[in-house]
This record gives C-alpha cells, structure tokens and sequence, in this order.
C-alpha cells in the first residue's frame, strides 16, 4: 500500500494506523471506566511505572514497525510465517519459563493442533503460488493446466 498507491512509508502508515485508533481507545476508556482507576493506583506517581509504561509502549511501536517492514520488503505470506515461527517459539519458551502452566493431555493436543495448522496454512499458501507445484486439495499451481 505504501509503495503503490500514496507517498506514505512505514513510518506514515504506522503514524496514520496509531492516530486513527487512538478515537475508539478513548471512548472505551472513557466508558470502562479506566480514568478513575488510573488516578487511584497505587504506584502512578512511581518513576519505575512510567519508565516500564514508556518502554512497553516503544516495545508496541518497534513491534508494530517491523510488522509493516516485514509486510512492505516482502509479502504478506512472510510475515505470516514469520508471526507462526514467533508463536512457536513464544509458546515453547512460556510453557518451560513460567510456573502456572498445568500439563494436561488436553493442553498439549491444542497446542499441537494449534500448532500444525499454522504450519499448514503456511505450506498451503506457500506452494499456490509457485507453478507447477500441486497442492493438497489436488488443484494445479500457476502456470499448468490439468491433463
């Protein structure tokens, strides 16, 4: 979108993205009430909240700035790999490095299913567009007609 149709960057995509959220965040904080929580919490005034606040929020634009880079220098299917790899990895490592996770038959089969059919979608997507290739719903790639 970017490099197509306007003169906007990752940077003006990301600014125009933020700027346009902002309206519907105030509004639910308005009505969830969020205001008066904040003034009353305990540690608002604390240098260590708004130095943690500060860098959770450069940690959402650096996040959100590499989604779009990714996007804009390669395609959408990368970045959709690339987003499964991260989820393995963020799960593999929650599951070994916080303590209230309960093994369980159940919890195991959903994250493999979960798991696999990331990687599927992956391998689908990725094998429609290169010719010649037959994907597993038997259909020719581009390029070839069926004999």
């Amino acid at each position: 979108l970017g490099n197509t149709l306007s003169p906007l960057h990752s940077f003006g995509l990301l600014f125009y993205n933020s700027l346009l959220s902002l309206p519907p965040l105030v509004v639910l904080v308005l009505l969830l009430g969020e205001t008066s929580q904040l003034s009353t919490y305990e540690y608002f005034n604390a240098p260590g909240f708004w130095m943690l606040f500060c860098a959770t929020g450069s940690m959402g634009f650096v996040l959100n700035l590499a989604i779009f880079l990714c996007t804009t220098h390669n395609s959408a299917l990368a970045t959709s790999v690339t987003g499964n790899v991260k989820d393995i990895v963020s799960t593999g490592l929650g599951l070994f490095a916080f303590g209230d996770f309960r093994v369980s038959f159940f919890n195991i089969v959903g994250l493999c299913i979960s798991m696999m059919g990331s990687m599927w979608y992956s391998y689908v997507k990725l094998n429609a567009g290169v010719p010649g290739s037959k994907t597993p719903s038997g259909t020719v790639g581009k390029g070839e007609q069926r004999v």
